[in-house]
């Protein structure tokens, strides 16, 4: 499929913006579709490719070409030159195939017209030959064209307020209502994802009681039943007044609403997570302490109870030490540490002073390069010496005229092709039209000599039967006049 991201040039008065858009070819009708993006279902507009030629100019930049119909020009730029090139020559196939196609006439013509008709069938399978004498096939960019190019990102040139289209507005709301509606995850954080599939399960009457009971837990939490209805009950809200919304706000502030909503409930989800896990510590805590209670209250005498005392007390001296130990350490790392601080900045200080000796020693070597070049130069030559600088911008410039030259040399290339394919659509379409004629005058020969048969029995007919009834022989002297009639009607239109 010839399909991928482009971006068009939108003019609006004296402001052009370039607007990314999704560029589909239609087989069947020879037309350019294009959309906002790879998932919309209308399309904001077309290019017939049927009457259209084709250019690229590199005096407006990499990747920019034109597509000129007889009603207007559109100005598109891929993004790459190899992207542009295979767009072009992909183009130029599938309008030569389609006109070769469109040209061609019903098995049951004449001899006459089928005969240019076989030499132009064998030229189109030769179309692809002839295309590489002049500029050879690129091969395809599977990473901006084709199916796959769709579930890439679209490439954003500009901001997505711009990117919208504003001379389809209702297009713009079908295909923005489409894309949140029908897309089968609307929501995902850890595993928490519902979809409008499992709306469609639950009718909109449901009764609050029964929804009450499945949804509510034993000690009287309410479960994730009843919380995956409410939030369907809050979405499809949202989405049943999308319709009187639309009246009064854009699709900007819907997006801008749901994307708020989002975060809203991202935050909410977070904080009852950090809740969740300082319960979860409180409890260790408090089931912890239970057990330590429970064994000192269980204890049969007071001397256990003397020794679990005695062995807590053990406990914590020698988390104690621990602790002071640590805190040595620490002192210590910190020590190295800032040792090893101060070291680096004697490091970063002498590299520095290293690079400004450097820095000196260069400047010191130039002059006195340039000191020798101009002791050593002819006098008479001096006032053409050319400085090292001058050079490079020379070099510079070279290099930048032989990119010209071989951008010059690919356009120059595809025109040729463009010119000669042209050349070649409109031959064939006089060819086909000279033996359009052709035929129309076998047809109307033909037709004469029906006509002149025609007469001639009617004469014939009024002749040899003489004792005609008068309603009979008045028809047949009508039919006579009708006929001479319209020989002199065609001979006033010829």
């Amino acid at each position: 499929k010839l399909c991928g991201y482009l971006n068009k040039l939108g003019i609006k008065g004296p402001i052009k913006t370039w607007k990314s858009r999704w560029f589909f070819y239609d087989e069947n009708k020879c037309r350019l579709l294009y959309y906002r993006t790879a998932q919309d279902i209308n399309p904001l507009g077309s290019i017939d490719l049927s009457s259209a030629s084709f250019d690229c100019k590199m005096e407006n930049g990499e990747g920019v070409f034109e597509i000129r119909t007889p009603s207007r020009a559109f100005t598109l730029k891929a993004i790459s030159k190899q992207a542009m090139m295979y767009w072009l020559q992909q183009l130029q196939m599938r309008r030569w195939e389609f006109c070769n196609t469109q040209s061609r006439f019903p098995v049951g013509s004449s001899q006459l017209v089928n005969e240019p008709l076989a030499g132009r069938t064998s030229r189109c399978c030769t179309y692809v030959v002839d295309n590489e004498d002049f500029l050879p096939l690129v091969k395809t960019p599977t990473d901006a064209v084709g199916l796959k190019a769709a579930s890439l990102p679209a490439p954003q040139t500009s901001t997505a307020l711009q990117n919208i289209s504003l001379k389809h507005p209702w297009t713009e709301i079908q295909n923005t209502v489409y894309n949140i509606c029908g897309s089968k995850q609307l929501w995902g954080s850890n595993g928490n994802i519902f979809s409008f599939d499992e709306f469609q399960e639950h009718p909109d009457n449901v009764d609050e009681e029964q929804v009450a009971e499945e949804g509510t837990l034993e000690d009287g939490r309410t479960g994730p039943r009843l919380n995956w209805i409410r939030k369907a009950r809050w979405m499809n809200s949202g989405f049943l007044g999308s319709e009187e919304l639309s009246r009064e706000k854009n699709s900007v502030d819907k997006v801008s609403v749901l994307q708020q909503q989002i975060l809203t409930l991202t935050e909410e989800v977070k904080s009852q997570k950090e809740l969740v896990k300082l319960l979860h510590k409180a409890l260790e805590a408090a089931q912890q302490e239970k057990r330590v209670s429970s064994m000192y209250l269980t204890a049969p005498e007071d001397k256990d109870r003397l020794e679990l005392v005695r062995h807590k007390v053990r406990q914590i001296a020698d988390l104690t030490s621990r602790l002071e130990a640590l805190e040595q350490e620490k002192k210590e790392l910190e020590q190295i540490l800032t040792l090893r601080d101060s070291h680096i900045q004697e490091l970063k200080d002498h590299v520095q002073l290293l690079m400004e000796k450097n820095h000196a020693k260069q400047e010191v070597i130039m002059t006195l390069t340039e000191q020798m070049a101009r002791e050593f130069s002819d006098p008479l030559q001096e006032a053409n010496t050319i400085t090292v600088e001058t050079l490079y911008k020379q070099q510079e410039e070279i290099e930048h005229l032989k990119d010209d030259i071989d951008a010059y040399k690919t356009q120059n290339q595809f025109l040729n092709s463009e010119i000669h394919q042209v050349t070649r659509l409109w031959t064939s379409v006089a060819e086909n039209e000279k033996a359009l004629l052709m035929k129309c005058a076998c047809l109307q020969a033909r037709n004469c000599q029906m006509e002149s048969k025609y007469l001639t029995v009617l004469r014939k007919l009024q002749e040899a039967v003489p004792g005609l009834p008068d309603s009979q022989a008045e028809l047949v002297k009508n039919l006579i006049q009708e006929a001479l009639q319209w020989d002199v009607k065609e001979e006033a239109e010829e």
